[in-house]
C-alpha cells in the first residue's frame, strides 16, 4: 500500500500528463468533437486535483482515472491523417438500439479510416471471447460486427470505410486472426508512437463538376490574370486567394485520368453566366473546358438518401437538382458550394460526396475598371 506522499506524487504527475494532452489538442481543436474530449480531460484533472486538496485520496482513484485512455486517444488524434471526428454517434442499425448508438472514438483519412480504441486488459477481452465474460457484456468480436455493418450503411464518397482495432494491452492471436478474417486492422499502439493508417486508394474515377467549378476552371483569375484590385471587395479577396491558391492548379490535378460529367441544368446555367458575364477569353475557355465534360440528361428519380431534404435557405433546387445528379451517377462532385454541404448535413446528417475548392468568379470585364497590382 501507497504512503500519502507517493499518491499525492502520483496524483501530480497524472494531472501533469492532463495538463499535456490539453496543450496536444490545440493542433486538432478544428475536428468535430475535440472541444468535448479537452472538457472531459479537464473534468479528470479537476477530479484528482479535488481529491488532493482535500485529502481523500485512495489509491483507487489513481488507478480509475480514464487519463490513460485519453492518453492514447490523444496521441492517435494528433498523428493520424485528416482527423475528422472525435467520438461519432452513428445511427441504429439492426445489430444496435436508440439507446445504445455505435459510437466511433476517432475518424480520420477524411472519412475514410474508423478507429476504435480498445483499453480492456487481455484477460478481460479473452474470456469475453470464449463466452465467460459477464452477462450482456459484449465481446471484441461482437463490436467487429457492429462495425462491419456500421461501415456498410455509411460509405463516405462511395468508399466503405476501413476499421481499426487499436489496443493498449496485446490480444492474443487467434482473436486477433479472426478479427483480421473479418476485415479489422488490429493495431498495438503506446504513446509516443506515430498512428498510420493504410493509405485510402483513390476510388473516384467520375468527377460531377457543379457550375461553379465550371466558372472557377475558366475564369480569368485562375488562368494568370489574378494581380488585380478591384472595385467588388469579394473580386480583390478572391484574387488575393488566388495567388495563394491556385484553383485550376488543384483542379486540373484532381481531373487527371478521370471522367468528367456534368448535368444538363449545370451546363445550361453555366453558359448563360459566361454568356452575360464572361469576357472573350473567357468565352473560348469555356468552349475548351465542355469539350472535355460530357453532358448528361438531368435526373428525375432522386436518389434515397436525399428524399428527405427540404428545399430551403441554402439548398436551393438547382443545387439540389446538381448534387443529387453526382450521387445518382456514383460520382464525386467538384464544387465551392460549401452552403448546401452544411446544410444538408445541419438539416438531415447527410455526408454529401464532395471535393471543395475555392469560389473563383468571372473576371475578365471587370479587369476593366480594376488597378493593377503588382
Amino acid at each position: 500500500e501507497k504512503s500519502p506522499e507517493e499518491l499525492a506524487q502520483l496524483v501530480r504527475e497524472k494531472v501533469t500528463l492532463g495538463e499535456e494532452l490539453i496543450t496536444k489538442l490545440a493542433s486538432v481543436r478544428h475536428v468535430d468533437g475535440v472541444l468535448r474530449l479537452e472538457r472531459k480531460i479537464n473534468q479528470e484533472i479537476n477530479l484528482l486535483r479535488t481529491h488532493l486538496q482535500n485529502s481523500t485520496l485512495i489509491e483507487n482513484h489513481i488507478l480509475c482515472t480514464n487519463l490513460i485512455h485519453f492518453e492514447v486517444l490523444v496521441a492517435v488524434l494528433v498523428t493520424c491523417r485528416a482527423p475528422k471526428y472525435y467520438d461519432l454517434p452513428l445511427p441504429s442499425g439492426s445489430r444496435r438500439t436508440p439507446k445504445t448508438p455505435l459510437r466511433v472514438d476517432i475518424v480520420c483519412d477524411s472519412g475514410l479510416s474508423w478507429i476504435k480504441i480498445i483499453a480492456r486488459k487481455s484477460k478481460s477481452i479473452r474470456d469475453a471471447a470464449s463466452g465467460r465474460g459477464k452477462y450482456g457484456l459484449k465481446s471484441i468480436l461482437d463490436h467487429a460486427d457492429d462495425f462491419l455493418e456500421a461501415v456498410l450503411e455509411n460509405p463516405i464518397n462511395f468508399q466503405t470505410p476501413r476499421i481499426y482495432f487499436v489496443c493498449l494491452n496485446p490480444l492474443d492471436n487467434d482473436i486477433v486472426l479472426q478479427l483480421q478474417q473479418k476485415g479489422i486492422v488490429v493495431k498495438n499502439f503506446t504513446p509516443g508512437d506515430e498512428f498510420l493508417t493504410e493509405d485510402p486508394k483513390d476510388a473516384h474515377r467520375v468527377l460531377n463538376l457543379d457550375i461553379t467549378t465550371l466558372l472557377s476552371h475558366v475564369s480569368s483569375l485562375t488562368n494568370g490574370s489574378s494581380h488585380w484590385e478591384f472595385t467588388e471587395h469579394i473580386l480583390t479577396e478572391q484574387a488575393l486567394s488566388e495567388q495563394k491558391n491556385p484553383v485550376k492548379v488543384i483542379l486540373e490535378k484532381l481531373f487527371i485520368g478521370k471522367r468528367l460529367i456534368c448535368c444538363e441544368t449545370a451546363e445550361k446555367s453555366f453558359r448563360e453566366i459566361v454568356s452575360l458575364l464572361g469576357g472573350p477569353e473567357e468565352k473560348r475557355r469555356t468552349e475548351e473546358l465542355m469539350s472535355r465534360v460530357e453532358v448528361l440528361s438531368d435526373i428525375t428519380d432522386i436518389p434515397e438518401i436525399l428524399r428527405s431534404v427540404q428545399i430551403r435557405g441554402k439548398i436551393k433546387p438547382r443545387s439540389y437538382q446538381i448534387f443529387a445528379f453526382g450521387i445518382f451517377h456514383g460520382a464525386l462532385t467538384v464544387t465551392s458550394n460549401e452552403g448546401f454541404i452544411r446544410a444538408v448535413k445541419t438539416q438531415e446528417g447527410i455526408e454529401i460526396p464532395a471535393f471543395i475548392h475555392e469560389a473563383r468568379a468571372l473576371t475578365e470585364i471587370k479587369e476593366k475598371t480594376a488597378r493593377r497590382t503588382s
